[in-house]
């Protein structure tokens, strides 16, 4: 079994420790085994494995164990030979574990450190998105409450408006509603009967011209533009509400009306 086939192996169920230790003792059997019979070499490859076992799952504790595993291969090889070259490649192998061992342990650091990183972003970004969700859940909420109150307030606009036209329609009093500009776009049936036309020969048109001031015609542009517009009270008056707002009660104006007769146009006052 290789290595990489023993780390799965461990990943799928084995402890580590267990796996190091059968290792452990499966190895310094063989290396007895070995040098009791006169083999110096091969058999210590097989330290490697607990060594990198260890330094992955133990880190720093794993080094320790690899220094202390090295140094028992070290008395194993002097128990069984005096051998001044065997002895210096041993120490040699010795200080070559204790190298693999320093490196997978630097690099079992840095994964940790890495990891530690992942998952504290992790968290960070679960606790971000947590929040984010509620300020997302608080801000559907409070649209849905502004949707179903703005529906309201629609439904109660188109009630009050629909109430508005039918008293408007229906007043017996002449009424006429008009823009910035005073031209009327709106008039009810009263109003209407009162100019004497039909409703397109008064909307949009200015309130001389629908209600047939005798002085719109003085001027081809018609009412509000000849010299007598200047001192009509009714216009004056309705420039000054638009200028200024508030409103008027209780004010009689005079208008000088032409209306038609058998004999053709007359001119009256109302």
């Amino acid at each position: 079994m290789n290595t990489n086939k023993l780390l799965q192996t461990i990943r799928s169920g084995w402890s580590p420790i267990v796996v190091i230790a059968v290792t452990t003792f499966g190895i310094i059997a063989i290396s007895i085994y070995c040098l009791a019979s006169g083999y110096f070499i091969i058999f210590q490859n097989l330290f490697y494995i607990p060594i990198i076992i260890a330094c992955v799952y133990y880190i720093k504790r794993g080094f320790a164990f690899s220094v202390i595993i090295a140094c028992l291969y070290f008395l194993l090889t002097l128990g069984f030979t005096r051998d001044q070259s065997i002895l210096l490649q041993a120490l040699v192998r010795v200080l070559i574990f204790v190298l693999v061992a320093g490196v997978i342990t630097y690099l079992s650091l840095a994964r940790k450190r890495v990891e530690e990183e992942l998952r504290q972003q992790s968290e960070n970004l679960e606790k971000l998105v947590e929040e984010r969700t509620e300020e997302l859940e608080i801000a559907n909420k409070t649209l849905q409450g502004e949707v179903t109150e703005r529906y309201r307030l629609g439904k109660a606009l188109q009630t009050e408006t629909m109430n508005f036209d039918a008293v408007f329609e229906s007043s017996p009093v002449a009424m006429l509603v008009i823009d910035e500009t005073t031209n009327i776009v709106m008039v009810n049936l009263a109003g209407i009967s009162m100019c004497g036309g039909d409703k397109a020969e008064i909307l949009q048109h200015r309130p001389g011209n629908a209600l047939r001031c005798v002085h719109r015609s003085k001027d081809t542009r018609g009412c509000g533009y000849s010299k007598v517009c200047k001192l009509c009270k009714v216009r004056n008056g309705i420039e000054g509400l638009i200028a200024e707002g508030g409103s008027m009660h209780g004010a009689e104006l005079e208008l000088e009306l032409e209306r038609s007769s058998q004999q053709g146009l007359d001119e009256y006052r109302c």
